[in-house]
């Protein structure tokens, strides 16, 4: 049978510290509530990246049988469903084991011997298996991408700059007085215009001296001497 790991190259990145958000979870992905950039679609993208992308697929229809399956037997019960519902939950249970289950498939996915045997074993039930049959290799599926796949995706991208931000009040109140002292020290440098336009080795007037103080002062030192 296939190996039971996934190799994916791994790149490091900066995913920690006071300006960096949480690390998301596989369930934070899956559910698309994980900040930016670690969105489901990010996600799906590294998958087929990967050529790993049948893992979550797997996972999305085998989610999709069950919604159909309890949907059967709400209708006609558990024992009595109409034949149009069992007919298309068939299809669907048949699908899953074609494309995911049966060694060879187009998507098939690395399952333990036993999960796979005992799931292939009811390819011919009459009536469509309980959801629940799959939870096994549904379970296992989980587990590969939280082993093998999580950590590198995460770390393959930067958090984005709006979202890297830790927006405790500790951190914003450090922030904020970075912030006041590097502006004050800027307007205390540059109080006096006048003296950026001064010439290396002369003297300007303050804006704020009187005309008479302006008046008295000393003459510049390159002025030209009287004529011997």
């Amino acid at each position: 049978s296939r190996p039971l790991t996934v190799r994916i190259p791994t790149t490091t990145m900066q995913t920690s510290g006071p300006f960096c958000p949480r690390k998301p979870s596989l369930a934070d992905i899956l559910a698309n509530t994980a900040p930016p950039p670690w969105t489901l679609t990010a996600f799906m993208a590294y998958l087929s990246q990967n050529h790993c992308l049948e893992t979550l697929e797997f996972t999305m229809d085998a989610s999709r049988y069950r919604k159909h399956y309890m949907k059967m037997v709400s209708r006609g019960g558990p024992t009595t469903p109409s034949a149009d519902d069992v007919t298309y939950v068939r299809m669907l249970w048949q699908r899953l084991l074609d494309a995911y289950i049966a060694p060879n498939g187009p998507r098939e996915v690395n399952l333990p011997s036993d999960v796979r045997d005992s799931i292939l074993a009811q390819a011919d039930a009459q009536m469509p298996p309980h959801p629940s049959t799959l939870d096994p290799a549904v379970h296992k599926v989980y587990e590969l991408m939280e082993e093998s796949v999580l950590v590198p995706f995460i770390n393959s991208l930067h958090p984005q700059p709006d979202s890297a931000y830790n927006t405790s009040d500790e951190n914003l109140h450090h922030h904020q007085q970075q912030q006041y002292h590097h502006h004050h020290h800027q307007y205390s440098s540059s109080a006096d215009p006048a003296s950026a336009y001064a010439t290396p080795g002369t003297s300007v007037p303050p804006l704020s001296a009187s005309p008479a103080h302006r008046a008295s002062a000393p003459a510049s030192s390159t002025s030209a001497s009287p004529a011997s």
